[in-house]
């Protein structure tokens, strides 16, 4: 039987862009362009194999969901204008089809819940998330590929990617020490990280000194400035001066991998409360040419597409042409 979890944390852009690969051929022409719809329907079939396997039956949804242009230009990249220039741009269609993936979520299910705000990237919100939302005895999930997200990793959290559960055991075999936040965060400081373009800033520090230093330290600049004091043993003069000459990068990397604070009631402030709304979700499949194609809750409608559009006459709708 399937381990299960009382609360799945989705990683929207990250298996949006998995769903979406080499998943082109279905399209419907809009009024902003064309949408592919290819991706939207495999990413709601692997979550909802996700739901069943995993999620208990009065458990909750977070989607998590990039601002995918913005995010990139939030302060981060006023702290380093390399940031996150490898994340290669997506075709416009790719944007229109994560605006549509938001639109249908909002009406997916009940006890979910949305999470989109300018400047902010899925991962920020994860770490807050867990602390003030999935209590000690609960268990949560988090579904994405990307290595940010380990930093979450606990007794009660695990992480869903290539088709399976990956728990902490299973990162300390990988990378040899512990997944917590201060240890990737200083892992990603120290070695930088290719995804996000963060250039490193201790290459050579040999990986013994790399593990003393996560046992000590959970701050960059606690670690800067023992070593700078001539407190950390392992340290001679050599690389004492090379963290004093390479102090201002290492500083820059911990502030680009670290994640803003965001408290509770921030965090109530910027959901969307997700309800199953039949009616919206069938306009939507409608309009993307997948009704009947995904989601067996919601029926194909004997009336007209015109009597539809009156039923939903006020709600949300995405525009095309027919």
């Amino acid at each position: 039987m399937s381990e299960k979890y009382d609360y799945l944390i989705v990683d929207c852009y990250n298996l949006m862009h998995i769903s979406t690969w080499n998943k082109q051929e279905r399209t419907v022409e809009g009024n902003d362009g064309v949408h592919h719809s290819e991706g939207i329907i495999d990413f709601l079939s692997r979550m909802e194999t996700i739901v069943k396997q995993h999620l208990t039956e009065d458990g909750k949804i977070y989607w998590l969901m990039d601002n995918a242009k913005t995010s990139i230009q939030r302060y981060r990249k006023s702290l380093s204008e390399d940031y996150k220039k490898t994340r290669v741009e997506q075709p416009a269609w790719f944007y229109r089809s994560l605006n549509d993936l938001e639109l249908i979520l909002k009406s997916y299910r009940e006890d979910s819940f949305l999470f989109r705000l300018k400047f902010l990237e899925a991962d920020d919100y994860v770490p807050s998330i867990i602390s003030n939302v999935v209590r000690k005895d609960q268990k949560a999930l988090l579904v994405s590929t990307d290595m940010d997200w380990c930093r979450s990793l606990a007794d009660n959290v695990d992480v869903y990617k290539n088709h399976g559960v990956y728990r902490k055991e299973d990162f300390f075999r990988e990378f040899g020490f512990e997944a917590t936040y201060s240890n990737i965060c200083f892992f990603k400081t120290f070695y930088g990280d290719d995804t996000d373009n963060i250039l490193p800033a201790l290459e050579e520090f040999p990986k013994l000194f790399f593990l003393e230093t996560i046992k000590e330290f959970s701050m960059a600049n606690s670690f800067i400035n023992h070593a700078l004091d001539g407190k950390i043993l392992y340290l001679d003069s050599g690389w004492m001066a090379r963290i004093e000459r390479d102090r201002d990068a290492l500083l820059l990397n911990w502030n680009l991998v670290t994640a803003p604070e965001i408290n509770l009631q921030e965090l109530e402030q910027y959901q969307v409360i997700c309800h199953f709304e039949e009616k919206k979700l069938r306009i939507s499949y409608d309009t993307l040419n997948i009704l009947g194609i995904v989601d067996k809750r919601v029926k194909t409608p004997k009336k007209s597409n015109g009597d539809i559009m009156n039923d939903l006459l006020g709600g949300e709708t995405i525009n095309r042409k027919r």
